[in-house]
């Protein structure tokens, strides 16, 4: 049997995307986790809030990631918790080639368009989130080495806020400053890892900044959680991913902010280095978990699902790299006599499958014995199949998204130009309304972008103007500040940017 193995180019990749439905593509696997809890473990002592393992228990940890066949050693998290009868102990290990190098800025950026962990909590009812005290968590670090950890309340986000719980405050929901009395406050830490692949985040919340008044959780007590760890990308890009879901809920991964039926349990347990649980896959595969030297360790093993042909004729190849490979056999006479393998993922290096010496099989028909004689085998194999740009319309910029270099995308996406200034060798244009895009862009005369903002992520800017020293863009009715190079300014005597009618 003769044999023949072509590599697909790059550019004749980009020509079979129009034919993906007409390619069956079900080896191409992007499977989440779907863990049903988290198992908090009784702190004896405070662990360290400080970036590192230190008093740590993480026997009980869960391990959340979007994509385990090809993303689990890039951008996955580890989540541990802890308590005590003051605080809810978290710590968050980011597996993240870019560790800690979210773009924005805690004084006038969401912190969800980078390296974040947000989680909600619903404490004081058990698993009623209907009688318990709902809290929507944002906690991470920007630009500067300046972090927050912003809190809202309510199912619904309408029982207050704390721009950043590490402030001190003398009752729930606002902060005060450093007043006497001034109950305990929140505090957070982080650490990139030595080996540059990712970084931890550790945390202490008090109770009081969780659940009702006075509450405060016995062992064996629940309440609910969901959490949702966020990654840059580049520059610009942002992955989410989202876990700790409720058993026999469908979880929503687009809304889960709102989907609370679908938020998982955290239970207080009893006693601490449990045994660790399982990873847990949306297809509701299981994988070990073991600690090694106190660190936990997934087996991995049989996560790359393989289909074990039968047959007796064996076919030897060999994979160039980690992809795909479809291999038909022909007839001497040319024609297809079977499609072995079609889109079937395979690692690096030699492999064998069989043949049963039986034709193409269907629905209608399982296939049947090819006539005696000599077949030859080819195959094609890709990395994965990918887009090739033909153009775009519509967009000032050099590319119609953000690139690399922060400047390529203009303008907003859900509203109209809105707004225009002038001062020496810029221009400011202002969009009424943007999420992805930006609301407002500084160029040059020539049209080149400089920078790019949008207030909060989300907003508009209505009306712009420059003074020399600041940019003033105007977001519905808060006119907010900016330097020339496009970073956040705050008022004087303020933390913000912002600037309403009543101040």
């Amino acid at each position: 049997m003769t044999s023949r193995t072509s590599v697909l180019k790059p550019w004749l990749i980009s020509l079979l995307v129009p034919l993906l439905s007409l390619w069956p593509l079900t080896n191409i696997s992007a499977t989440e986790t779907e863990n049903l809890g988290l198992r908090l473990l009784p702190a004896a002592q405070p662990p360290a809030v400080d970036g590192t393992f230190n008093g740590w228990d993480l026997s009980g940890g869960i391990f959340a990631c979007g994509d385990v066949e090809n993303q689990r050693t890039n951008y996955a998290t580890w989540m541990f918790a802890m308590y005590d009868g003051e605080q809810l102990y978290l710590l968050a290990h980011f597996i993240d080639r870019t560790p800690l190098n979210n773009p924005g800025q805690v004084e006038g950026d969401y912190g969800f368009n980078g390296d974040c962990l947000q989680f909600r909590i619903c404490a004081g009812a058990g698993t009623d989130t209907a009688k318990g005290r709902t809290s929507h968590w944002t906690c991470w670090q920007g630009r500067g080495d300046k972090h927050v950890m912003n809190v809202e309340y309510g199912l619904k986000f309408d029982q207050g806020r704390m721009k950043d719980a590490q402030k001190p405050s003398d009752k729930q929901g606002d902060n005060q400053g450093d007043k006497k009395g001034a109950k305990k406050s929140a505090k957070q830490a982080f650490a990139k890892d030595a080996d540059g692949g990712g970084y931890v985040h550790a945390m202490a919340i008090p109770w009081h900044l969780i659940g009702p008044d006075g509450w405060t959780p016995k062992m064996g007590d629940i309440m609910r959680l969901t959490i949702e760890p966020n990654f840059s990308l580049g520059t610009t890009g942002r992955l989410t991913n989202k876990d700790i879901f409720a058993a026999g809920q469908a979880p929503d991964r687009v809304f889960t902010f709102m989907s609370d039926r679908s938020w998982g349990n955290a239970s207080f347990s009893t006693t601490g280095k449990v045994q660790p649980s399982p990873v847990r896959l949306s297809d509701h595969r299981e994988f070990a978990v073991s600690l090694v030297q106190g660190q936990p360790q997934v087996d991995w093993t049989g996560l790359i699902k393989q289909t074990e042909l039968a047959g007796h004729k064996p076919i030897d190849f060999e994979m160039p790299f980690d992809g795909y490979i479809s291999l038909n056999l022909f007839a001497a006479d040319g024609t297809v006599a079977r499609q072995l393998l079609n889109t079937a993922f395979y690692t690096k290096g030699k492999h064998t499958v069989k043949w049963d010496g039986l034709s193409t099989f269907s629905w209608r028909n399982p296939g049947d014995p090819v006539p005696a004689g000599d077949y030859s085998w080819e195959a094609l194999v890709h990395p994965g199949l990918d887009l090739k740009l033909v153009g775009w319309a519509a967009n000032a910029g050099a590319a119609p998204w953000d690139g690399p270099s922060g400047t390529d995308n203009w303008g907003g996406d859900h509203g109209e130009p809105s707004a225009v200034a002038a001062l020496g060798d810029k221009v400011f244009l202002g969009w009424a309304f943007a999420e992805a895009g930006k609301a407002l862009v500084a160029c040059d005369l020539n049209g080149k972008v400089k920078w790019k903002n949008s207030r909060q992520g989300m907003s508009g800017c209505g009306e712009v103007t420059a003074d020399g020293d600041y940019v003033f863009g105007l977001n519905r009715t808060v006119i907010y500040r900016l330097n020339n190079n496009g970073s956040y300014a705050a008022w004087p005597g303020k933390d913000s940017p912002d600037l309403k009618p009543h101040d």
